[in-house]
């Protein structure tokens, strides 16, 4: 038995130092943030969170959070005047002066959230600190198709300068950090050539408790996503456009914050529904009451969330290839088309299949090793080492 697995989990600490609000868990990456907090907490880990935001706190802490050893430190993002700084804006605009005090004083394990949070990470004031990134994307590259795709001249000049920033800044960061933890298979060996032995891969932390699906036969195709973000708009778009060609199946479009110019796109179609803004457990029981569940991007990066909440709590799911490039190991439990054409051939298949106890015994078998219990005793186990080696 290794030695520090004596020490008890009341022993541990983390600083969180996270680019948004992670409640209400209602987004991508932020989803990672807070149920990995939210596992640790339960296993009597003590979180402090720094968050720096511009949004102001989106109500109180969650209930679940309160009796546990937790503290929340916030900070206001800076404005515009740090697009003058040579780092990236997604990093400079949150390197604001009283988070690096707070992170000298605080516990000396550090987890930044992201190239976003990393403006102190190799600071001489933390040179006494484990410092962790957690590795969500390859930003410069997501930031150059984001250039390459956008119809604003004006965000397209903001993506191209983003991601030549990133191209330098990034590779030099992660190469400093102490661990690197990707959340895509596909980064992992980009980690290792930047910092070897230094990576721990480290799937997305969800919900997930166990893996829960309904069998039978769902009433309706689902596409879920964060809506406010324009690829995620583009695709319901398209998808809607696609499904127009089957009006007898009801094709429900789910997700964050649609603008009204979304709204007006589906309003003539006539088998469409928006749901806007669902809860965490309405956007839960739309998934598990789905036939189908399509999952589309157009951007090729990084894993992604709602593949994995679909899988686990869903039907079938159809996705283009660009969704299942993160999560290699998740595309044998997916339908995989990119073609219009083969894509209404799917739905026209799995729409027909109801699901049955054998394909739910395959996503069990599918998902082990993603559910929160396997994800927290890998970085409880891991935090239990490097306090174990500092002392």
């Amino acid at each position: 038995m290794e030695h520090f697995t004596e020490i008890s989990t009341s022993e541990l600490a983390i600083q969180v130092v996270s680019f948004d609000w992670p409640w209400p868990a209602n987004y991508g990456g932020i989803v990672d943030v807070y149920y990995r907090i939210e596992s640790l907490l339960e296993q009597g880990v003590t979180v402090e969170l720094l968050v720096v935001s511009q949004h102001p706190q989106p109500g109180p802490i969650p209930a679940s959070w309160r009796d546990k050893r937790f503290s929340l430190f916030t900070f206001p993002r800076r404005g515009k005047r740090s697009l003058l700084s040579l780092k990236p804006y997604i990093v400079s605009s949150r390197a604001v002066a009283p988070l690096l005090p707070k992170l000298a004083s605080g516990p000396p394990i550090i987890l930044f959230e992201g190239i976003h949070t990393t403006a102190y990470l190799g600071h001489p004031r933390l040179a006494n600190h484990e410092q962790w990134i957690r590795v969500h994307n390859r930003e410069a590259e997501y930031y150059q198709e984001l250039s390459e795709t956008t119809s604003s001249w004006k965000a397209r000049m903001y993506y191209k300068e983003e991601a030549r920033r990133l191209r330098t800044y990034e590779p030099s960061v992660l190469a400093e950090a102490d661990l690197l933890l990707p959340i895509s298979q596909k980064d992992e060996s980009y980690c290792e050539s930047l910092a070897p032995n230094r990576v721990l891969p480290h799937s997305c932390s969800t919900s997930l408790k166990a893996v829960d699906i309904k069998t039978g036969k769902g009433e309706y195709v689902l596409f879920h996503a964060g809506l406010h973000v324009s690829d995620n708009a583009s695709s319901a778009i398209e998808l809607a456009k696609r499904m127009s060609a089957r009006p007898n199946i009801k094709f429900i479009i789910a997700g964050k914050d649609p603008s009204s110019q979304l709204e007006a796109k589906l309003n003539g179609l006539s088998n469409v529904e928006l749901v806007a803004n669902p809860s965490i457990n309405e956007m839960h029981t739309l998934i598990a009451n789905a036939q189908l569940i399509l999952l589309h991007v157009n951007h090729q990066a990084g894993f992604k969330v709602k593949l994995l909440e679909s899988l686990a709590r869903g039907r079938w799911v159809l996705a283009n290839s660009k969704m299942v490039y993160g999560a290699p190991g998740l595309k044998d439990g997916v339908a995989v088309a990119d073609e219009p054409q083969e894509w209404i051939s799917l739905v026209d298949k799995l729409w027909r299949r109801p699901f049955l106890n054998e394909d739910k015994e395959a996503r069990v078998t599918l998902l082990k090793g993603y559910l929160r219990s396997d994800l927290a005793e890998v970085f409880v186990k891991k935090l239990k080492e490097v306090t174990f080696n500092r002392n």
